[in-house]
């Protein structure tokens, strides 16, 4: 927090009050290559994500006598 930043405005979106911003785009602009490293959070929620694509497969069931 507190760095200071250039960033390419993408679109603006009045009815919701957002604005979207690129630092990717704005550094193709400038010439300059930056690298984009997922947050922290990002990664975990990636590491969760792909946990829950992951196929499952089923024990097979157990008999019980009666």
């Amino acid at each position: 927090m507190g760095d200071t930043v250039q960033v390419k405005v993408m679109e603006i979106d009045l009815d919701r009050r957002r604005i979207s911003l690129s630092m990717k785009a704005a550094a193709e602009t400038l010439g300059v290559e930056v690298e984009v490293k997922p947050m922290e959070s990002d990664e975990a929620e990636t590491e969760a994500e792909a946990e829950v694509e992951a196929p499952v497969e089923e024990a097979p069931a157990e008999e019980t006598a009666e």
